[in-house]
């Protein structure tokens, strides 16, 4: 046994569940697919590198649209939901198409 206090091991990259693919995002969103597919493995990547505890992620409809939960919300998203090893939902994301996103911590996830 060792007694180091942090393991080298690579962790595994998030699972993506649902019914909704990257290629979904590119198609709905031509002619700029690519750059939305890519802003949602860029928020993926960071929420993944930020916590822990997520261990899966849902794109919830591949179309960018204006969101219908945040009357703030200026530009089109798409939105990610992150979920526990156990599937509890930790969190929803609104990617942008600008690159930038903003996260929000379900109660399980805070």
């Amino acid at each position: 046994m060792s007694g180091r206090g942090f393991s080298t091991t690579a962790r595994e990259p998030l699972n993506l569940i649902g019914k909704v693919s990257l290629q979904d995002v590119k198609q709905v969103n031509e002619p700029i697919g690519a750059q939305w597919a890519e802003n949602v493995q860029i928020v993926v990547s960071s929420i993944e590198s930020q916590r822990t505890d997520v261990a899966s992620y849902e794109i919830q409809g591949a179309k960018a649209h204006k969101s219908s939960k945040d009357p703030n919300e200026t530009q089109d998203v798409i939105t990610l939901a992150f979920y526990s090893h156990k599937g509890t939902r930790i969190g929803s994301a609104h990617a942008r198409e600008d690159g930038t996103y903003t996260f929000q911590a379900s109660r399980a996830g805070r």
